[in-house]
């Protein structure tokens, strides 16, 4: 690639901003030690709401973008974390915001006020602290930055990684996309989890199959000017996005979608904002309360149009239903504050360490030591509900509560300060450049990160480095190799 200089000017807003996101938070810890019961769970929910709204608005001043990874994890945590205090602030959350029901109205779980409370008040904390590290990394611009011109070579590259990725994903995508359907069709989606795990090399199919996704983002980044590439690359991640959410998935059909929208915005063409909210608003409040409604269906009943129509129209208000499900996440951060230390210790980071070993394949073990040790969604469905566990079912976890598990409330502000930093770093590393390389690396995590909001670090590391960094240092490998073969 060839280079060229460009001087850019740091504003000073972008300090301004840091400053009023660390006083908030000083502020808000500040009355939570001095005022006592006086912060309310609704009080906190208002508390949440404006920071999200502040959030939003402070990085498109600081940074330019509404529409990037860091956003779009943003609204996501957001929805997970804080969806139930913001369904709160108007008044939405039926029987109380203490309490957590399916939308058929099953109660679930039901705590204290006091433990909302804090709970609220945690998620709170985690994502001021979140946004205070991605504000910082914001700031923290050279004022000469080197960017890489792409060439021919090196979007030759990009195509061949992506054509290398969807060749190795494709038989064991079909392998794996057969099993699925057989199980869905005579059990529905609940079915999948009812299966005894894959472990050993009786999970290379499905790791392998994750290539896919990695793959037809590397091939969408170096094929710009390609119509028919262009083509293929909408089609497959359309079929594939498609059979998953057919099996019931919906972050795992949407993360992919929203990861190739982006890199489509970024690397080949801008899409209209109207656009965006238009398909943001579709998935959210349309496609997700569909799945949603029908997703244990099985049989012939999942293959007509119409019953995913009148499991949409079922709903009585869509919008509130998914909410409400999204925001369940804070069962689990309520949950592990009851928990820990009551009934567990702290891990002081253990836990962190043992996420990074996800990063070796699962071949030489039975079971991956990461989850012999017990993964914190495991043990939390385990300890609070037996039953559901046994049955394969799970409440997910938090990156909140997975902070607090470490480290306790003192360790909120640094670890998850210290996550934003690095992903705004690492998404303003693919933004803020012309390297289509480095725009598929961030686009490939993002398909898989998206989980995070509502999950450990632990299904997350390894989609960093196999699928986003590998396949990144493989295109700057290849175009060396090529001039070489001349």
């Amino acid at each position: 690639m060839s280079t060229i200089q460009r001087t850019k000017r740091i504003r000073p807003v972008s300090y301004f901003m840091i400053w009023i996101q660390g006083f908030v938070l000083l502020t808000f810890v500040a009355l939570w030690i001095t005022s006592g019961k006086a912060l309310t769970a609704y009080l906190i929910s208002v508390f949440i709401l404006l920071q999200f709204v502040w959030s939003l608005w402070s990085w498109k001043v600081v940074t330019g973008n509404f529409f990037d990874p860091y956003t779009i994890f943003l609204v996501a945590a957001y929805l997970f974390n804080g969806g139930k205090g913001i369904l709160e602030v108007f008044r939405l959350n039926e029987r109380g915001i203490e309490t957590f029901i399916t939308n058929d109205g099953y109660v679930i779980f039901s705590f204290s006020t006091d433990t909302i409370t804090h709970a609220l008040a945690l998620v709170f904390i985690g994502l001021g602290s979140l946004h205070f590290g991605a504000l910082l990394a914001a700031s923290q611009r050279r004022t000469q930055e080197i960017l890489m011109q792409p060439t021919a070579q090196s979007a030759k590259a990009l195509r061949w990684v992506g054509w290398f990725l969807l060749s190795i994903s494709f038989l064991p995508m079909v392998i794996t996309v057969i099993d699925k359907y057989q199980v869905v069709m005579q059990a529905g989606y609940f079915g999948l989890f009812q299966r005894p795990p894959e472990t050993g090399f009786g999970n290379l199919p499905q790791v392998l199959a994750s290539f896919m996704v990695p793959g037809v983002l590397f091939l969408l980044a170096g094929s710009k000017g390609r119509p028919r590439l262009l083509a293929l690359s909408t089609l497959i991640i359309l079929m594939y996005s498609l059979v998953q959410a057919f099996t019931g998935t919906r972050l795992w059909w949407a993360m992919p979608l929203v990861a190739y929208v982006w890199l489509w915005h970024r690397r080949i063409s801008p899409i209209p904002t109207i656009f965006l909210w238009m398909g943001a608003a579709a998935i959210g409040f349309v496609v997700f309360p569909s799945i949603m409604a029908v997703r244990n269906l099985p049989g012939e009943a999942r293959l007509s149009l119409d019953t995913y129509i009148q499991g949409f129209l079922s709903l009585q208000n869509p919008i509130i239903a998914i909410l409400r499900e999204m925001g369940g996440t804070l069962l689990t951060v309520a949950h592990t504050l009851e928990l820990i230390p009551t009934a567990r210790d702290f891990d002081f980071g253990l836990g962190y360490l043992y996420s990074i070993l996800t990063i070796f394949p699962n071949f030489f073990w039975e079971i991956h030591p990461t989850v012999a040790r017990g993964l914190y969604s495991h043990w939390l469905t385990y300890v609070v509900s037996p039953a559901t566990f046994y049955a394969g079912g799970g409440y997910g976890f938090s990156f909140i509560a997975e902070a607090y598990a470490n480290f306790g409330w003192g360790g909120i502000p640094v670890v998850v300060g210290l996550i934003g930093f690095l992903l705004a770093k690492f998404v303003l590393w693919g933004e803020k450049t012309n390297d289509p390389a480095k725009s598929a690396a961030v686009a490939a995590f993002l398909a898989f990160f998206l989980i995070y909001a509502r999950g450990e670090s632990a299904s997350v590391v390894r989609p960093l480095i196999w699928y986003a960094l590998g396949p990144y240092l493989l295109t700057k490998l290849l175009p060396d190799i090529l001039v070489k073969r001349g």
